[in-house]
């Protein structure tokens, strides 16, 4: 994904210093198999009573299925998909996240990150990304979010990226990284954004990370744009003029987030809600990858930087800016 090229040029256009009217440049990035590869488990149960773990990644390829019909293969054994299934609570002890959050007998978030970076391919889609978001301050500071499935404590995941990657220039806030699954979720959503989620979002993972990015939005929406030229046009979802926009990209590697996040964000903006940013999606699977830019009428587009050819309009940032 060339995600991270496309800040190169805006970044010329953020401003320095804490003011009301400034244009938003902001990424909000899944944590595992999006930035990096760790090898955290995610346990399933069998229904004669037998644990099977297995990957985030191997889990975000059939956990639609779970339940139904049909046969997986996980770690080189063979089970019944209606024999599986996900244990989600926030109650028991013994669930399927167990591995995801701080606990006395789990290794912790910083050390799952030391065991990762020991293999040479930990690094996934959207790392390049996160590192230049990090180059510039007040992106790095302000605008760039973490919205990750695992449920340690902010200040936990905040401290595995500050101790074990150099090449992070300035760190992200604490206040914006959201692990959906931590335990006090609910009074952080509420100390951030001044009401509780939705009772139907519940525990459910997809449905949390929509809340977080839908009221950063809002936030996105609600920051005035500076007048010319103390901001840059960009190319408008529905692709008929260029003028001054916020920015705000998603990645995930889930295509049950992302589908999620794609159909809701839509329906929100065929009400006209955010008329003022720009929303582009990244699907980020090692096998499959793509970026849409969502459109007023709900809908949305391809965009234009999954081309080779954007490359060869670098020296032209109004050109291609989150096309």
């Amino acid at each position: 994904m060339k995600f991270f090229v496309l800040l190169l040029c805006l970044f010329q256009f953020s401003l320095a210093t804490a003011q009301t009217a400034r244009q938003r440049t902001g990424f909000l990035f899944d944590g595992d198999d999006n930035l990096f590869g760790l090898k955290t488990k995610i346990i399933l149960f069998h229904a004669d009573g037998r644990e099977v773990p297995i990957s985030t990644y191997d889990f975000s390829l059939f956990r639609s299925k779970l339940g139904q019909e049909g046969e997986v293969e996980i770690n080189g054994i063979k089970y019944q998909l209606r024999d599986l299934r996900l244990v989600d609570s926030e109650v028991s002890e013994n669930h399927s996240y167990k591995q995801f959050k701080d606990h006395p007998d789990v290794p912790t978030f910083d050390e799952q990150i030391q065991e990762a970076i020991q293999e040479p391919n930990w690094k996934r889609s959207s790392w390049d990304a996160f590192v230049v978001a990090s180059s510039n301050q007040i992106v790095a500071e302000e605008d760039t979010f973490l919205v990750t499935g695992r449920g340690h404590a902010p200040r936990s995941i905040l401290s595995g990226i500050t101790n074990n990657f150099p090449e992070i220039k300035y760190a992200m806030k604490e206040r914006n990284i959201w692990p959906v699954k931590f335990e006090h979720f609910i009074e952080f959503f509420y100390k951030r954004f001044g009401y509780y989620p939705p009772a139907e979002v519940g525990i459910n993972i997809s449905l949390r990370k929509l809340v977080v990015i839908k009221a950063i939005l809002d936030e996105f929406e609600a920051t005035p744009l500076p007048k010319m030229p103390q901001s840059v046009s960009v190319l408008t979802p529905d692709m008929k003029e260029m003028r001054p926009m916020h920015l705000l990209g998603f990645s995930d590697d889930d295509i049950k987030t992302f589908e999620t996040v794609r159909l809701d964000l839509g329906h929100e903006l065929a009400k006209n809600r955010w008329p003022n940013v720009k929303i582009t999606l990244y699907f980020t699977t090692e096998k499959s990858q793509k970026s849409i830019v969502l459109i007023p009428n709900g809908g949305h587009r391809l965009s234009f930087e999954g081309q080779k050819e954007y490359l060869s309009i670098l020296g032209n940032c109004s050109k291609y800016l989150f096309l």
